[in-house]
């Protein structure tokens, strides 16, 4: 057995508008009992909002309309935080900062349970451990994302401190990019489906090459890169285990939901994840 008390989540990348198509598969990953299953909704290049799928797919069946972006006006992040607050739903919502934004709405963030994303630079785990919030490091699988884990964290427990608040790890996520199944080959026969077209959106949108030019296997240089798990069980369990080595230890794994794979073969990869990776952390 590994480390135990960890909590594992799903970060759908997808619009709340598109909401309907992904009904099904939140069902089927609140059946396999994930922590969190949340919904991914950009509103701009430095703000993005962040919310409960299982909220998502209550308040489609109580017909509650559901927001899909805001902008980065304080007074319109205002208004969206009171448009969607509801007493029977929660939502979690993530604000991106950049070096020459002030923080939005401190005692929101704070009312409405807001999370930091950091990308690799210090700038979001000074803002977290500053004002007590939880922190997600988005890029913790890439080369630099990885190296930053243990630096961004001591900033984040220095600024606690500073600030008289206690640094929980339990409210610290990671982010990672997965595809397993019952074999090596079959997960790199499964991912052949859309993970280039994926490679090429995601290159273009973060302006950043997570694969070498005329690379004869993408898919394989994301594995050779420690970027992304491709194969089993075992791989996937052998990742984690180096989150926990190069960080000091966290309090959930946010798999990055994709379009690798055809609809099918997701729910047969969190199947497995959730019955032979899940349980040795737990």
């Amino acid at each position: 057995m590994l480390r135990g008390n960890l909590k594992f989540g799903v970060m759908l990348l997808n619009s709340t508008e598109d909401a309907n198509a992904l009904l099904p598969l939140i069902k089927h990953l609140s059946s396999l009992n994930y922590d969190g299953i949340w919904l991914d909704s950009e509103g701009s290049k430095h703000q993005k909002i962040v919310t409960s799928a299982l909220s998502v797919l209550k308040k489609m069946e109580l017909g509650i309309e559901v927001p899909s972006e805001v902008t980065t006006q304080k007074n319109d992040l205002e208004t969206f935080l009171h448009r969607i607050e509801d007493p029977r739903q929660k939502f979690r919502i993530d604000v991106r900062f950049s070096k020459n934004n002030d923080p939005l709405l401190l005692d929101s963030i704070h009312r409405h349970n807001l999370t930091i994303e950091s990308q690799v630079s210090p700038h979001a785990a000074a803002i977290a451990g500053t004002h007590g919030l939880p922190l997600t490091s988005a890029n913790a699988t890439t080369p630099g994302g990885l190296n930053a884990l243990a630096v961004n964290w001591e900033i984040y427990q220095r600024k606690a401190k500073l600030a008289c608040l206690e640094a929980n790890r339990n409210c610290w996520s990671l982010i990672a990019p997965m595809h397993i199944s019952t074999t090596t080959k079959q997960a790199f026969k499964d991912v052949q489906f859309g993970i280039e077209k994926w490679i090429k959106n995601y290159e273009t949108m973060h302006q950043v090459k997570i694969v070498p030019a005329n690379c004869d296997s993408p898919a394989r240089a994301l594995v050779d890169s420690g970027f992304a798990v491709i194969g089993t069980a075992r791989d996937a369990t052998a990742q984690i285990k180096r989150l926990q080595d190069a960080s000091g230890g966290f309090g959930q794994l946010l798999q990055l939901h994709h379009c690798w794979v055809q609809p099918q073969d997701f729910f047969s990869h969190y199947k497995i994840f959730a019955h032979k990776v899940m349980p040795k952390f737990r």
